[in-house]
């Protein structure tokens, strides 16, 4: 039942806080999409390794699910503690364009899952920025 809600949770906070986007004047740009979260405060430092290396390996796997992702790379910062002081994680993303993005990972149903467990258990505090290269 807790994943149904994250679930849920997870599609209202996309739909409300999804960036809005300025048109490309060539489709075919590669789009960037990177974003900053904290881990939730509480968390030990082991669980806080288990938790990032799971999603770590769930979210870069996404390069082997969804077409047109070109590079997908997930860290931690080594220097900078966080809003909550708890540490931060970031997830840096290239696709082929903008319509891949939004179209093909964003409502992906893997990626919608591994999100759902992400908001619910590792982290809080998100930050996004979204560019064309």
């Amino acid at each position: 039942m807790k994943k149904y809600i994250a679930c849920i949770i997870v599609g209202i906070l996309f739909m409300f806080t999804a960036p809005v986007f300025v048109e490309a004047t060539e489709p075919s740009q590669k789009f960037r999409h990177i974003v900053v979260w904290d881990f939730k405060q509480g968390l030990s430092e082991e669980k806080k390794d288990a938790l990032f290396n799971k999603m770590k390996e769930d979210l870069e796997n996404l390069v082997n699910v969804i077409d047109g992702i070109i590079e997908l790379r997930v860290a931690r910062d080594v220097l900078n503690p966080g809003i909550n002081g708890q540490g931060q994680l970031i997830l840096n993303s290239l696709f082929e364009s903008k319509e891949t993005y939004a179209n093909g990972y964003a409502p992906h149903p893997r990626h919608l899952e591994i999100a759902a467990y992400v908001v619910a258990d590792i982290v809080e505090n998100r930050r996004s920025a979204d560019y064309f290269e």
